[in-house]
């Protein structure tokens, strides 16, 4: 982003390798990562914006999320914005369906934290699931978990089901000083790194270690890094991963608790929805440095079908959900993966990248 009134580029994105944050003349904006009330102001639309459409690749709730904003706070008339999902339900890794008699599909569940602005800055403006007019889906969220705490009462178990101490996070001294190095190292510092890389044998054997990698899905050949940036978001949950007192769950699963609600309202606003679209690539004009994307190809391979971009239209690609390659079985079927031997194969969200 540009100041138009000197040229000077105004930072937008933090960047831990850069050092520390400073006001110059040439910065006055607050830091990216800046959070409360004095982030939530309206911008004025910007010239234009209502002849300039927007295509979002991927219907999970980072697109979903992309559509609310750019209807919000873009000012963006919500009849040009297209959003392209692979599967016939939106919602990516927030899911949930199913019944009783056939069994429920519910690939994992996200956790949930009050600390997480931008979702509750979304989801108070979104209409309640269940509450009447004027309610939101915050208000409904807070209902349920002031008024029902969550905790549990058997984290781990072992001996075919006998309930395991789970008292303590079984951490020594060193243990501690483990983690501690970690969230103070600099990302740059952990390319390439497993989570067996960094950490000792005994930690690996610890309760703590046993919450983290169950809480998280977490294997020790995982990323480091990954690790790390989960225990920055979760730092204020940790004292509460024995018994999961530091986690807030609604009352249904989170597809039919956030993805149908903020669904309905982006469709009644006008918000044209392409289920059963993968898009599997993009083309491009390229000038000097510059690279503008001017179609989306969907379809099949053997029969691709391209869709225009205009030149003041705006691209949104999703990187794929963290949930894609999910196969099922049954009490008398295995999954079967539908992936190449060396690639990911022609119908996962890879395909596009």
């Amino acid at each position: 982003m540009t100041d138009s009134s000197s040229g000077h580029p105004f930072i937008t994105e933090a960047d831990a390798t850069s050092g520390y944050w400073s006001n110059t003349p040439q910065n006055t904006l607050p830091p990216p990562d800046m959070t409360g009330p004095y982030m939530r102001f309206r911008p004025l639309p910007t010239p234009g914006i209502e002849t300039r459409r927007t295509h979002i690749i991927g219907g999970g709730i980072a697109g979903l999320a992309a559509a609310f904003y750019l209807i919000r706070d873009g000012h963006m008339p919500a009849e040009n914005i297209t959003l392209y999902e692979t599967h016939e339900t939106a919602g990516g890794s927030l899911d949930g369906s199913g019944n009783a008699q056939e069994g429920y599909l519910i690939r994992g569940g996200r956790e949930m934290n009050w600390n997480y602005d931008n979702f509750w800055d979304l989801f108070q403006e979104v209409p309640a699931l269940e509450l009447p007019e004027g309610f939101s889906v915050l208000d409904e969220y807070r209902l349920l978990n002031d008024n029902d705490p969550n905790y549990s009462r058997a984290r781990l178990m072992h001996q075919c089901g006998q309930i395991q101490d789970f008292s303590d996070f079984g951490l020594s001294r060193g243990h501690q000083w483990e983690l501690l190095k970690l969230l103070l190292k600099r990302k740059d510092e952990l390319d390439d790194l497993t989570i067996e890389d960094y950490f000792s044998e005994s930690f690996l054997e610890t309760n703590f270690w046993f919450f983290w990698r169950s809480m998280f899905a977490f294997q020790n050949w995982h990323s480091l890094l990954e690790m790390k940036l989960y225990m920055h978001r979760f730092l204020d949950a940790i004292d509460g991963l024995n018994d999961m007192s530091a986690l807030v769950f609604p009352k249904y699963n989170q597809y039919e608790s956030f993805v149908q609600p903020l669904e309905r309202m982006l469709r009644e606003k006008g918000v044209r929805f392409v289920q059963q679209a993968r898009i599997r690539d993009l083309e491009f004009r390229e000038d000097g440095d510059q690279l503008t994307v001017t179609a989306l190809v969907s379809g099949s391979a053997d029969a691709p079908q391209s869709i225009a971009v205009g030149n003041d239209d705006l691209v949104l690609a999703l990187t794929g959900s963290m949930t894609e390659g999910s196969a099922y079985g049954d009490m008398d079927s295995v999954p079967v993966l539908q992936r190449g031997q060396y690639d990911p194969g022609p119908d996962s969200d890879w395909v596009l990248w």
